[in-house]
């Protein structure tokens, strides 16, 4: 296994102030357990990742651990960038305006119930461009979380890649962005992945 899938199960420890034996206890675990999942030598189950996710405060480690430990997450989850609250809500604005921008070719493909031959490089372009800003939502939504669990434990935020630097008037923009992009999101994703998953069915690869 590489070092990076262990090196999350560390980072998101890290970022919670805790150290390996605080953690194991914490998780109910044995420190060389621990040490193990850290260095990418074994993997962890998922009820210890579900518990690291609740100690760490970690929302996105449930994701990322799904995106790195398995076949099926690496081929099929979008990849997820995290980032400072500021930083993910403007990427989520650019990507939900390049959505928005191929509305029409995204009826014109669809409106017959199917993907014709034709039609397969434009849809191919729909498809990451949706994929795109479901993956910056997610981060978006992440960023979040971490900002709000941080605050509670007077730490910097947790996740290690937050380097934006704003003043309080900007954060608090970006949170109230965020907070309307958040309504938004929860409404339009299973929408477009439902979407999605059934003209999978109709594309003739």
């Amino acid at each position: 296994m590489q070092k990076q899938c262990g090196n999350i199960y560390k980072t998101a420890r890290k970022a919670a102030g805790l150290t390996q034996e605080q953690a194991a206890e914490m998780l109910y675990i044995s420190t060389r357990s621990l040490a193990e999942y850290e260095a990418g030598r074994t993997v962890p189950p998922c009820d210890v990742v579900c518990r690291m996710v609740e100690v760490y405060g970690a929302t996105w480690l449930a994701y990322m651990h799904l995106k790195t430990s398995s076949e099926v997450g690496r081929r099929f989850l979008p990849d997820l960038e995290l980032s400072g609250l500021p930083m993910s809500v403007l990427k989520l604005q650019k990507e939900v305006d390049d959505v928005t921008n191929i509305h029409r070719d995204i009826v014109e493909v669809v409106c017959d119930g199917k993907v014709d031959e034709e039609e397969i490089p434009k849809w191919q372009n729909i498809e990451k461009e949706v994929m795109e800003m479901v993956s910056a939502g997610l981060g978006m939504l992440f960023s979040q979380k971490e900002k709000a669990v941080s605050k509670r434990l007077k730490q910097k935020p947790l996740h290690p890649h937050y380097t934006t630097r704003c003043n309080e008037g900007a954060i608090r923009r970006s949170e109230m962005i965020a907070s309307r992009y958040s309504g938004f999101l929860k409404k339009v994703f299973p929408l477009y992945l439902s979407f999605l998953s059934i003209l999978y069915l109709s594309i003739p690869y």
